[in-house]
């Protein structure tokens, strides 16, 4: 699991920004969203253009480092960095927690692609340490991940340290290194926002839902949030076959989709990949949902035992007791991220209503 994430001088982020699941209160109700001692469910509140979607970014960037992947909606290397930061390159600082060992990772760019520095710890013990413009290793620990048989002399700073371990070795998935890899690569960053993205996903998860024969698993979870239609599948002219709402004329599913409905073929392809997610950050997930769904959707990924999650969300509506806890709503700002908990001086209790707090301001 994920136990701390700092980012500094990154696109919206010039200093130190921090979030610390570790800050977990005592509060006895929806226990559910705390596992080992961490926050396992988190909803983040702000206003448009404080870094909400820049944070999920960031979090994702190390993706790029284990498995050469870029990260999702990123768009060009032009805007990687601060426009005011200086000292020119950007810092990412993971801490993971992993068989009860804390596993660090820290590094720096000057651009996606272009690593300057690397480091991991187990515990307080440097595994290894690199620095990459000018060539400086220490690599000495490398025993401790079972690498230390390889061959250091490469020298591009477009593969970083950990991905030609990960591509060098033979992980175990019983070893902290192995476990940690299973971890980046179930990570997974959904934008709800994006209409040309989600359509494409739409497309390609009917697909799919043709081809493995689940139009009536599809459907059940349709009815199951809302959408109170029948679908059918239908063969046309080239032997195609295509999916449509069941009527006396069946209409084409993915062209008569509303934007509410395609959110939800976005979830379902989520929830297909549900056992494979160890952590999904839901940006703006709800922008087309009925508040009724949200809760819903909030509810169902809080019972998801395998996968830490975070989603963006204006709707106050989700801002309650009767759904997370006070330690897992946050308040992002241009200048920090902090919980409710720790944006106010007064003790937050199950029978407070939070939503007509943050509404009064309480928490800015």
């Amino acid at each position: 699991m994920l136990k701390k994430f700092e980012v500094s001088g990154y696109r919206n982020f010039k200093d130190n920004f921090v979030l610390d699941f570790s800050d977990v209160r005592d509060y006895q109700f929806n226990k559910h969203c705390i596992k080992n001692n961490l926050l396992n469910n988190i909803i983040i509140y702000g206003k448009n253009a404080v870094g909400k979607t820049n944070f999920g970014r960031a979090i994702f960037d190390i993706k790029s480092n284990f498995q050469r992947e870029l990260v999702p909606f990123e768009r060009d290397d032009e805007s990687y960095l601060n426009a005011d930061t200086e000292s020119g390159y950007a810092q990412f600082d993971y801490i993971f927690t992993i068989d009860n060992i804390d596993v660090t990772y820290v590094y720096r760019k000057e651009r996606e692609s272009k690593l300057l520095y690397e480091k991991l710890s187990l515990g307080e013990e440097i595994v290894f340490e690199f620095d990459h413009e000018n060539k400086i290793k220490m690599v000495d620990n490398l025993g401790k991940i079972n690498a230390e048989t390889l061959n250091w002399e490469f020298v591009d700073n477009e593969i970083s340290v950990i991905s030609y371990i990960v591509n060098n070795t033979q992980l175990s998935s019983f070893e902290i290194l192995g476990k940690l890899y299973r971890f980046i690569k179930g990570m997974q960053l959904i934008r709800g926002s994006n209409s040309r993205l989600s359509f494409a996903v739409c497309s390609r998860t009917v697909s799919y839902i043709l081809e493995n024969n689940m139009v009536d698993q599809f459907q059940q979870f349709l009815n199951k949030f809302g959408v109170d239609e029948e679908l059918i599948e239908i063969s046309i002219g080239t032997g195609e076959k295509i999916l449509c709402f069941k009527h006396k004329k069946p209409i084409p599913f993915i062209e008569n989709c509303s934007s509410g409905t395609i959110s939800l073929v976005q979830l379902f392809n989520w929830i297909m990949k549900i056992s494979d997610l160890t952590f999904l950050y839901m940006d703006e997930f709800d922008a087309f949902y009925h508040y009724e769904l949200s809760e819903k959707v909030i509810q169902m990924f809080g019972e998801i035992d395998n996968c830490q999650t975070i989603a963006t969300s204006h709707n106050t509506n989700l801002l309650s007791n009767k759904i997370m806890r006070p330690d897992c709503f946050f308040i992002m700002t241009k200048e920090k991220l902090s919980s409710i908990v720790n944006a106010t001086n007064r003790e937050l209790r199950e029978g407070h209503n939070l939503e007509k707090l943050y509404m009064s301001g309480e928490f800015e």
